[in-house]
């Protein structure tokens, strides 16, 4: 039997225990109040399941193929987008659904210590609503309604942007789904400069100020995604995960 409960400090300690594997789910928690969470025969070590019908986004953080069929079969809605499903435990709960689309993904987490260098050759800024358009404009997921993510972003969450003599050179966000890295991107004039890496950088340390852990999700075919990540110190390969949406 699944029941639903309410967040608590039990819930948040057990997604703790897996922190690496389970940051995007913490990070869900703390942006969206809506969310529901969900356990299997009342007993939290089977897993908990997170929902968020309005957003139509779950998380997994089960392998208990029944509690997974079960949920998905009650829920009122035909059709959910799950983010960032450890390999095993997706490929478990896909074996008899529709997958309609699957994004491919590396997961790096800041394992080691922290230092904001003391290199930087830029001054850092932050987003302001006037920028929202240059950066849905070179967003990689830019869809019809992705801007109104991105300004929900940029008012409710930390940025970090490099400008030069005015113009917005770089930048970096928080997506508020669950709390990740990104979207980072500098403009192909102001590349081969170290952007990128300063506005992550700096962007890291407002998240660590905050008792927040830096993590990154990146498509497993980025490669220049792929080789950035690997420039910034102290980031680390956690897992790989899949983003998918599935019908009943």
């Amino acid at each position: 039997m699944i029941t639903k409960i309410r967040q608590n400090k039990e819930l948040i300690d057990f997604l703790k225990k897996d922190e690496y594997i389970n940051l995007n789910v913490l990070g869900c928690l703390k942006h969206n109040t809506d969310t529901d969470f969900y356990i299997y025969n009342s007993d939290l070590t089977n897993g908990v399941i997170v929902c968020n019908e309005r957003r139509y986004l779950c998380f997994l953080c089960t392998n208990n193929a029944d509690f997974m069929n079960e949920l998905c079969d009650m829920l009122p809605v035909n059709y959910m987008n799950f983010s960032g499903v450890p390999d095993a435990i997706a490929n478990i709960f896909v074996e008899d659904k529709e997958v309609v689309w699957e994004n491919l993904c590396k997961t790096y987490v800041l394992k080691g210590d922290f230092a904001l260098p003391s290199n930087l050759e830029y001054e850092g800024d932050t987003l302001n609503l006037e920028d929202a358009d240059i950066v849905n404009d070179h967003y990689t997921f830019k869809s019809d309604d992705s801007i109104y993510g991105i300004k929900d972003d940029i008012i409710h969450r930390d940025s970090s942007c490099v400008r030069i003599n005015g113009e917005l050179a770089s930048w970096c966000l928080i997506h508020g789904d669950d709390d990740s890295l990104g979207p980072i991107y500098t403009k192909e004039t102001y590349r081969k400069l170290g952007l990128g890496e300063e506005v992550t950088y700096r962007l890291m340390e407002k998240q660590l100020s905050k008792g927040n852990r830096p993590y990154v999700q990146i498509l497993r075919d980025n490669l220049p995604a792929l080789n950035f990540v690997n420039k910034i110190k102290g980031m680390e390969f956690s897992h790989d995960c899949i983003w998918f949406g599935v019908e009943k």
